[in-house]
């Protein structure tokens, strides 16, 4: 079978720090399917964060910084980062004040304020970097001892590359309706070449949940629970709600840093 992963030879290369996918990232957030997606993740992190509400928590690869203002909501002091500049005007022009926004990698040294990180966030992007042991390295550097690291993914056996979802003939003449679900052969991907584009031009990975695990376990965690994260009002419902409904699209994974 032809590999699916599209050719990056002949594709264009974008980064988040492009202008044009930027913005397409910025409207996908700030659209229904995306503040569906923003809803069902935030209920799931907070439910794994400190009860102190004086913790201080890190949201690395924060994007726009959606979630991490969520959480400065709650907590004292809040920081996100990402090395996306276009994503963190963005994000920098909504922060409340106990929440802060810097550019940095996580695959290199993370910045901290004044003490380790009680907890912290990686949400819908490992798939950017090609090794995530890394950036688990990084995370559990400046994480306190028995601190959390929290991991949203996408779903590896559901979502892009291996799923694709497509609506019928009738749907795509209206626009609307459902789509369903088209599985491509897991093993395609997991044992083929790795890099894929994300909406036709991002460059990204496919890791498989084993590897994440055992990534993270080797950066000096313990995993704590993984969950899946779906939506239980969503059986008349379209789009994103109606997926995450009926699909595992995507899973949280919580670890816990060994104590020294």
């Amino acid at each position: 079978m032809k590999n699916s992963f599209v050719a990056l030879k002949n594709k264009k290369r974008f980064t988040y720090n492009d202008a044009e996918s930027a913005q397409n990232y910025i409207r996908y957030v700030e659209s229904a399917d995306g503040k569906v997606e923003r809803r069902a993740i935030t209920q799931a992190v907070f439910s794994h964060l400190p009860e102190n509400k004086e913790g201080y928590i890190l949201d690395a690869a924060c994007g726009t910084g959606w979630l991490t203002r969520s959480m400065a909501e709650k907590y004292a002091k809040v920081l996100g980062f990402d090395s996306s500049v276009p994503l963190l005007e963005s994000a920098k022009k909504n922060a409340l004040e106990n929440c802060s926004f810097i550019e940095a990698d996580v695959l290199k040294e993370i910045p901290t304020l004044d003490r380790p990180y009680d907890s912290t966030v990686f949400c819908l992007a490992a798939h950017d970097v090609k090794n995530p042991k890394e950036a688990y390295f990084q995370l559990e550097k400046v994480l306190k001892d028995d601190g959390k690291m929290i991991v949203v993914v996408a779903n590896p056996y559901y979502s892009f590359p291996v799923g694709i979802w497509k609506r019928g003939i009738l749907g795509k003449i209206l626009g609307k309706g459902k789509t369903r679900l088209l599985l491509n052969p897991y093993n395609d991907f997991a044992r083929g070449g790795r890099e894929f584009h994300w909406k036709g031009s991002i460059p990204s990975y496919f890791h498989t949940l084993p590897e994440t695990l055992n990534d993270a376990l080797e950066s000096g965690f313990q995993l704590e629970k993984m969950e899946e994260i779906r939506i239980d009002d969503g059986s008349h419902a379209t789009g994103r709600k109606w997926q995450l409904h009926n699909y595992p699209m995507l899973l949280m994974l919580v670890f816990r840093k060994e104590k020294k």
